[in-house]
């Protein structure tokens, strides 16, 4: 067992922990941190809760292309994430978040993207400019979960290279 942080770096509580891991093309570690119950955390550039980090291994140092100079955050706004994956054709980093009580999301990370919250969830009370909009959303909310792009020979040619993810609340299965 080897610890790649220090002690506190990335605080944890009961709920919103997020703790998802992906490698990113490049061998970058993507981290999904939720916003550890306290809402201003994803708006606040100077902690690590509520965002989406990357780091360079194998000492989790900040790629010095990150979005924000010195800092591991390449977006913010997050809520409460429970996916990160990769697309496999373009490299491209997608993600759920589970919103408050009206929408859910899917999105598109772009490094530097601030994805609203608190102050929106999905694109509630309307779409803002400020922020990064989702690709899709779910209201009423359905709590997205675990993603993954299949990339298999199991299914139809159709399902090839097709995000899917899981839902908490309905227990289904979705393709987007």
């Amino acid at each position: 067992l080897t610890v790649l942080t220090r002690p506190g770096e990335i605080p944890t509580d009961w709920y919103h922990n997020g703790g998802t891991l992906v490698f990113g093309f490049d061998g970058t570690l993507f981290v999904a941190s939720g916003d550890n119950y306290t809402p201003s955390n994803a708006q606040d550039l100077g902690n690590l809760l509520g965002k989406v980090l990357r780091y360079e291994l194998p000492n989790l140092t900040v790629p010095a292309n990150n979005p924000f100079a010195g800092s591991p955050i390449y977006s913010y706004g997050h809520r409460n994430h429970f996916g990160l994956a990769i697309h496999p054709m373009t490299g491209v980093l997608y993600q759920t978040e589970n919103g408050l009580a009206i929408q859910d999301e899917i999105n598109r990370i772009v490094p530097g993207g601030n994805y609203g919250w608190p102050s929106v969830e999905g694109n509630h009370p309307a779409p803002n400019p400020a922020y990064v909009s989702p690709l899709s959303t779910y209201s009423p909310t359905i709590a997205p979960t675990g993603m993954t792009f299949y990339t298999g020979e199991h299914f139809p040619p159709a399902y090839r290279n097709v995000l899917f993810f899981s839902d908490y609340n309905m227990n289904r299965v979705h393709a987007v």
